[in-house]
């Protein structure tokens, strides 16, 4: 959820907020995934990470961020080939959440 505090920048610095925003989130969860160990990944560390840097980069586009969900945390091929966990191996949720 967002509000534009900025009229001027939503309309001229971003084509499609709701894409640029969904498209910034998935960039910052392959940073996050990237950075740390991964028994380390847990829900609560990557929603606070999604959060502060969505909030960050949106505030240049003239966005206010008020809340972020993540509706979907399951582990796939591409978390595997980003955390070197081979692809037969199964896996629990990230966390254990």
């Amino acid at each position: 959820m967002y509000r534009v505090s900025d009229s001027v920048k939503a309309i001229l610095k971003v084509q499609d907020v709701d894409k640029s925003l969904y498209t910034v989130a998935l960039g910052i969860v392959a940073d996050y995934i990237n950075q740390h160990d991964y028994n380390d990944c847990t829900v609560k560390g990557v929603k606070e990470a999604i959060l502060e840097a969505v909030r960050k980069d949106a505030e240049g586009w003239g966005l206010k961020i008020m809340r972020m969900y993540v509706t979907d945390f399951g582990t796939t091929k591409n978390l595997r080939v980003l955390t070197n966990v081979p692809v037969g191996t199964i896996v629990e949720n990230i966390g254990g959440e």
